[in-house]
C-alpha cells in the first residue's frame, strides 16, 4: 500500500480520509427521495423554500438552505413563466393613439391616485395550464385598485380591470396609467385618463 501511495503521490492519511467517506452511506437519500417526489408533482413549480415547507409537514428538520444545497446538486430548477420561454406577449401592435411619454421612467409619485401602473401577470398552473391576473396598482400606496382573473389574456380581461378601476376613480380626477405595449392602449374607458406608453423590453 505505501509504494503504491508513494507512486501516486497521495498521502496515506488522504487516501483513508476519502476512504472512510466512499463507506458512508448518504444521511439525506431519503429527503433526496422526498424533494425529487415533490418537485415532479408540483410540475417543476416549487423551490427550495417550498419544498422546505412540505418537508416539515411529513417529519424532516432540515433548514431551507440543505433543501436549496440538495436542489442544485440534484440540478432540480423551478419552472416557471419567463418572457424569453412563453409564447405569450401581450403586444398586438399598435391598437389605439399613441400618447407622449409622460413619466420618462421617473417612478417617484408620492400622491395617491395621480400615476397608476398596470400589467398582465402569466402564471403556471397545474397540467400545463397558465393563468392571467390583470391588475391596476397606485403608485403612491402600492394600493392594488383593480384586478380581474383569467384563463385567457384577452381584451375582456382587460376591460374587466378597467370597468372595476372607475369604481376607485372619480371623474375630477385624471391619473396617467402606466403599461406596457399590450391591450390597454386600445381601452380608454377611464374618461379623462391620459394614457403613457410603455416598454416591453
Amino acid at each position: 500500500m505505501n509504494e503504491l501511495l508513494t507512486k501516486v503521490d497521495l498521502p496515506r492519511s488522504t487516501y483513508y480520509e476519502r476512504l472512510s467517506k466512499t463507506d458512508k452511506t448518504d444521511k439525506y437519500a431519503q429527503l433526496k427521495d422526498f424533494i425529487v417526489k415533490t418537485y415532479h408533482d408540483s410540475n417543476s413549480t416549487y423551490g427550495y423554500r417550498r419544498i422546505w415547507k412540505e418537508s416539515l409537514k411529513v417529519g424532516f428538520k432540515n433548514s431551507p438552505e440543505t433543501i436549496r444545497h440538495l436542489m442544485t446538486k440534484l440540478k432540480l430548477k423551478v419552472v416557471i413563466f419567463s418572457k424569453h420561454t412563453s409564447g405569450y406577449c401581450s403586444y398586438r401592435g399598435n391598437l389605439g393613439k399613441i400618447v407622449p411619454n409622460t413619466i420618462k421612467q421617473k417612478f417617484t409619485e408620492t400622491e395617491p391616485l395621480k400615476v397608476l401602473h398596470t400589467d398582465v401577470t402569466q402564471i403556471r398552473l397545474r397540467k400545463d395550464k397558465w393563468g392571467y391576473i390583470s391588475a391596476v396598482l397606485d403608485q403612491a400606496s402600492g394600493e392594488i385598485l383593480s384586478y380581474s382573473i383569467s384563463l385567457s389574456p384577452n381584451k375582456l380581461l382587460i376591460l374587466d380591470t378597467l370597468e372595476k378601476l372607475k369604481q376607485n376613480i372619480v371623474p375630477s380626477l385624471k391619473p396617467i396609467l402606466h403599461s406596457d405595449q399590450g391591450w390597454h392602449d386600445g381601452c380608454k374607458l377611464i374618461p379623462e385618463t391620459t394614457f403613457k406608453r410603455g416598454y416591453n423590453e
